[in-house]
């Protein structure tokens, strides 16, 4: 059983690799990235973190993706086009992978929720 899991978490960590493979790829491109995107690309470098435990802080491949990470989430277009859900998943990431951005980004993730578009329309759907 124990062989099962640790085939199991070697095969999600190889999908997450290449999920990360082609989002640095795509990066060096200078393709476009949504809001979406960074959140997904952050929640599945969560998720591997905490499936392996030889996941090293200081290993160069993975500080090159919690730079990516904090790059994109400082931009203000995707800060404010994330939907709910996506913030708290990427605030759930990011202590999870604890990597500690400016306050003020966090912040303004937050002050999206409470103005967020989908947080409107779900309320008043109810009504």
């Amino acid at each position: 059983s124990s062989s099962s899991s640790s085939s199991s978490i070697s095969s999600d960590s190889n999908i997450v690799q290449s999920l990360w493979a082609r989002v640095l790829a795509a990066d060096q491109r200078s393709c476009p990235v949504d809001a979406l995107s960074v959140s997904m690309a952050t929640w599945s470098l969560a998720k591997m973190w905490s499936t392996r435990q030889d996941e090293d802080p200081n290993d160069p491949q993975h500080k090159q993706r919690v730079e990516w990470i904090l790059r994109h989430l400082s931009r203000q277009d995707i800060r404010e086009n994330m939907p709910p859900q996506s913030v708290a998943n990427m605030i759930w990431s990011l202590g999870k992978l604890a990597v500690k951005p400016p306050l003020t980004h966090i912040h303004n993730l937050l002050h999206t929720i409470a103005i967020h578009p989908y947080s409107s329309s779900s309320s008043s759907s109810s009504s």
